[in-house]
């Protein structure tokens, strides 16, 4: 059930015990943030706890604005960072099931720049030595991080950190067809498939899908996946009428407690994130080779399989429209121009498929109540269970665990794990070293926004703060572990 609060909706909590929670151990989740404000770790927080489809405890505490005094809210807007792989991985696999894109096509199929590229191998005399890709770079290894592409998070020592700034990868007055051509005149950081590296695939993945579709990025989120699942709040700019409700961005002061991180333009919608701390038709002139398993769009949605990839792409590629692309022009000159943010709000030109997002708790809980309910969402299917079981289940070989996030100190996040696509999925438990389930799967944003989802206890479980760096203080863990305490069974 949802009441009304304005003109928004808010889910109404049952009852924790219905749901099989000890209310009072639940309640401590809100004494553990208390702890974290009092600490100066955190302004605030909202966080939610579902469980079979159902609101057991939603929390705002603390404040969204320690300046202006604004307190947290069910609807409070936050800088979700990398909650928006997800988003942008539903979105490539709703095409996928459209028969729209392959999972092992190269992705110079959709964007040429990447015809030829190049990976780095070494450094001889102060310059970068490349070789040709003995593979190229395909959509499944950019929905699993293993395309080479490596991107802002890297550390500045690193041969290729400089090629990226130069580049300006995250500079947000670029479009994302330019930011993605630049990115294909960098050498990738290794051979496609042969290893696991976080950066920004995710991106290349939007622009793919940006040309599969022939909408730009934003509007086709809006209309495939926000709008029936009545995200209304979730975008890459804040209108002015919602600019109120946007949390302020924090960071660890010198002399101890918060500051605010005054560089962002909360008009403008989140910048790059501080290192560690009905089908629609194919853009004319490309054609999709289908995956195994997919359908052509004459065969209607078709589920993606969970099994591995094959030796390259398949054939039967999809019609592109009769009528082709002028001379010269590019899938981008057919999107014809960005539609300004709503609201009369300038916001970024980027619309990041990594990190651009703003949502709020309830708007990313309709996303993952989808997800755990294999794709649908109320009389809205997205995706086929298939397809949600192939999200989550582990992509990546062997050869390729254990992996880790970049930074030392976040090893821990993907302990005991594997990859699927665009999702960390829990393999071990034990070495995990967090109460949850095998096969529970989600992410998390670089200012600590957190995401859980255990199909097996049918649990979703949201934590979102406002404040760098990724993962300087336990709250995650022990905000689950209070959560799992709670469940009875």
């Amino acid at each position: 059930m949802e009441h009304i609060a304005g003109a928004r909706r808010v889910p109404a909590a049952a009852d924790p015990a219905a749901l099989g929670f000890d209310a009072d151990k639940l309640a401590g989740t809100r004494r553990l943030i208390q702890k974290y404000i009092d600490r100066g770790k955190i302004a605030g927080a909202v966080s939610l706890v579902a469980r079979r489809g159902q609101v057991a405890q939603l929390l705002a505490v603390g404040h969204a604005d320690l300046e202006s005094g604004t307190p947290m809210a069910p609807d409070t807007l936050f800088r979700i960072f990398s909650l928006t792989k997800p988003v942008t991985s539903v979105a490539a696999l709703m095409l996928v099931e459209r028969g729209l894109l392959a999972l092992d096509a190269p992705v110079e199929e959709y964007i040429p720049a990447f015809r030829g590229i190049q990976v780095f191998v070494g450094q001889e005399n102060g310059r970068l030595v490349t070789e040709p890709a003995r593979r190229p770079p395909t959509v499944r290894h950019l929905l699993t991080q293993t395309s080479g592409i490596a991107g802002t998070a890297m550390p500045p020592a690193e041969p290729l950190a400089a090629l990226y700034r130069e580049a300006r990868i995250g500079d947000e007055s670029l479009t994302l067809e330019e930011t993605v051509n630049r990115l294909a005149r960098i050498p990738l950081l290794f051979h496609p498939g042969e290893r696991w590296r976080y950066g920004v695939s995710t991106d290349v993945l939007a622009r793919v899908i940006e040309v599969a579709s022939g909408m730009h990025f934003g509007d086709f989120l809006r209309e495939h996946v926000f709008a029936p699942l009545g995200m209304h709040d979730t975008g890459f700019t804040v209108p002015a009428d919602k600019r109120h409700r946007l949390a302020a961005l924090y960071s660890p002061s010198p002399s101890g407690g918060l500051r605010p991180m005054r560089g962002l333009n909360p008009a403008a919608g989140p910048a790059a994130a501080p290192a560690a701390g009905g089908a629609a038709a194919p853009a004319a002139g490309v054609a999709a080779a289908p995956a195994a398993g997919v359908a052509g769009p004459t065969a209607g949605p078709t589920a993606v399989s969970t099994a591995g990839p094959t030796t390259g792409p398949t054939t039967g590629p999809v019609a592109a429209p009769t009528a082709g692309p002028a001379a010269g022009a590019s899938p981008a000159d057919k999107l014809g121009p960005r539609p300004s943010p709503a609201g009369g709000v300038t916001g970024p030109v980027l619309q990041s498929g990594s990190s651009g997002l703003v949502s709020t708790v309830l708007d990313y809980y309709r996303f993952a109540q989808m997800l755990l309910d294999g794709g649908t969402f109320g009389e809205r299917r997205l995706l086929h269970p298939e397809t949600v079981a192939a999200m989550r289940h582990n992509q990546l070989p062997d050869n390729l665990l254990p992996y880790q996030l970049p930074w030392p100190h976040t090893a821990r996040y993907t302990r005991g794990c594997g990859f699927g696509f665009g999702v960390r999925v829990v393999l071990d438990v034990q070495q995990w070293g967090v109460p949850g389930s095998v096969g529970e799967f989600g992410w998390a944003g670089a200012a600590n926004t957190y995401l859980w989802i255990d199909p097996a206890q049918q649990v979703v479980t949201l934590l979102f703060a406002q404040a760098f760096p990724f993962m300087h203080t336990s709250l995650d863990t022990e905000f689950k572990a209070l959560v799992y305490e709670a469940l009875r069974g």
